[in-house]
């Protein structure tokens, strides 16, 4: 009986242990695959002119690769052009970062 209990016992650690490694290469793969989507791309800047109903939202959606995060993209717009909040009117010079 104790043998039957000790095997059991070991299959579930087992089992657990490969589950926990399954799912971190898995998990870890995708973290991977982000972090690193912007680092296949040669990064050139261009600049637009802000027009009516723009804001840093869509025009960041506009720009963003794939793989890359609209908000970590929308970041690097507002550090890149000075920017403190969300607000960009009409009119303004925005230089936008270009992945290709």
């Amino acid at each position: 009986m104790k043998k039957n209990s000790r095997r059991n016992g070991r299959y579930i650690i087992i089992t657990a242990i490969m589950s926990i490694l399954f799912l971190s290469v898995i998990l870890g793969g995708k973290l991977f695959a982000n972090v690193n989507a912007k680092d296949d791309f040669v990064k050139s800047y261009a600049q637009i002119m802000v027009e009516d109903g723009d804001s840093l939202w869509s025009i960041a959606n506009r720009y963003t690769p794939e793989g890359y995060d609209v908000k970590d993209y929308m970041d690097e717009l507002k550090q890149l052009n000075h920017i403190e909040n969300d607000v960009i009117l009409a009119g303004y010079t925005l230089t936008v970062v270009l992945y290709n």
